[in-house]
C-alpha cells in the first residue's frame, strides 16, 4: 500500500480519515501492520518528539514489546516529526489546508505532548521564514548524536536546526562533490547513500568560533564511482571524517587535503552554536 489512512472518532456522529506516506513514491513494505506511537529519543529535548509505527505480528497489543520501529528507505526509523506537525497545525489555523490536525491534537489529548511545546515549534518554524509549501527538510537535528542520511550524488544536504531559541532550514553544499576545469563544472564521482554524524570539529575556525565535521556512520548502500575518475576525492569511509580536497591545485591526486568543514556563515548560526553548546555538556557517548 502507498498509503495507509487512519480513522479517528471526533465524536460520536463524526469521524475524520487522515493518510500517511511511507516515503516519495514509495508503498510501505508488504505485511506492515501494527501500532503509532509517540516517541522522544532518550537524552534529548521534548522538542525532538516523533509518531512512529510499530510492526507487530498481529492486532494484540501484547505484541507491541515485541515488535519493533518500522524503518524508512534511508535506514532511520519511519517517523512524523512533532516539529513538522506542530507547523502544521498552526497553518491550518491560518486557512491553509492540514490533513493531519486531528492526529495531532490527539498527542495533546491523551497527554502525549504538552499543547505549550506545539505551540512553541510552531513559532520557532514560523519566525524561521520556512513554510509548508517548500519541501521538507531531509534531515531534522536536534542534537549532534542524531544521524542523517545522505545521498552521495546529491548536490547539496537539506538540513533543519533546531536550537532552543532558533530553527534554521538549511541548505549546505555536499561534501562528495567538487567543481573542476576551466568552467568550473560539477564533478558527482560517486554514488550510494549513508547515515553521517555532525561533531564538534577538532578545529575551530580563524576566530576560535567552533564549527562542524562530518562523520560516516554506516554505508546504507554501496559506493560506486564513475569510470575513469581520477581519484581526486577519497571515496568516503565508514567511521572516518569526510575530507575535501585542496583548494591549492590537484597535485595530492589520490589523497584528501582537509576534513569537510560547515562553512563560517553557517556555523555562526545561532541554533547550530546552541547545539555545540549542547553537546559540550552532554558529550556523545
Amino acid at each position: 500500500m502507498a498509503h495507509c489512512r487512519i480513522n479517528f472518532l471526533a465524536s460520536s456522529t463524526h469521524r475524520q480519515t487522515c493518510s500517511v506516506t511511507y516515503g516519495s513514491d514509495l508503498p510501505f513494505p508488504p505485511n506492515t501492520r501494527g501500532f503509532l506511537h509517540y516517541h522522544t529519543p532518550a537524552s534529548m529535548p521534548a522538542t525532538a518528539g516523533e509518531i512512529r509505527f510499530r510492526v507487530t505480528r498481529g492486532a494484540d497489543p501484547e505484541d507491541f514489546h515485541t515488535g519493533s520501529d518500522l524503518l524508512g528507505p534511508d535506514g532511520l526509523p519511519w517517523s512524523l516529526p512533532l516539529i513538522m506537525l506542530a507547523h502544521g497545525l498552526h497553518r491550518q489555523t491560518k486557512g491553509v489546508p492540514f490533513g493531519r490536525g486531528l492526529l495531532v491534537r490527539s498527542l495533546v489529548r491523551d497527554g502525549l505532548v504538552d499543547a505549550a511545546v506545539l505551540d512553541g515549534l510552531a513559532a520557532l518554524v514560523e519566525a524561521s521564514g520556512w513554510v509548508s509549501t517548500k519541501k521538507p527538510p531531509k534531515s531534522i537535528v536536534h542534537s549532534l548524536d542524531q544521524l542523517v542520511h545522505v545521498q552521495l550524488e546529491n548536490t547539496s544536504l537539506s538540513v533543519m536546526f533546531v536550537g532552543e531559541h532558533q530553527v534554521s532550514p538549511t541548505r549546505i553544499e555536499a561534501p562528495f562533490t567538487h567543481y573542476t576545469g576551466p568552467g568550473r563544472s560539477r564533478v558527482i564521482p560517486f554514488s550510494g547513500s549513508a547515515l553521517c554524524r555532525f561533531e564538534i570539529s577538532p578545529v575551530p575556525l580563524a576566530d576560535g568560533t567552533d564549527t562542524l565535521v562530518l562523520r560516516v556512520v554506516k554505508l546504507v548502500t554501496p559506493v560506486t564511482c564513475v569510470a575513469g575518475y581520477d581519484g581526486y576525492l577519497a571515496a568516503p569511509t565508514e567511521g572516518e571524517l569526510v575530507q575535501i580536497h585542496s583548494q591549492k591545485g590537484r597535485a595530492q591526486i589520490g589523497r584528501a587535503s582537509k576534513l569537510w568543514r560547515l562553512s563560517a556563515k553557517l556555523a555562526k548560526d545561532e541554533a547550530i552554536q546552541d547545539l555545540i553548546k549542547r553537546a559540550n555538556v552532554y558529550p556523545v557517548q
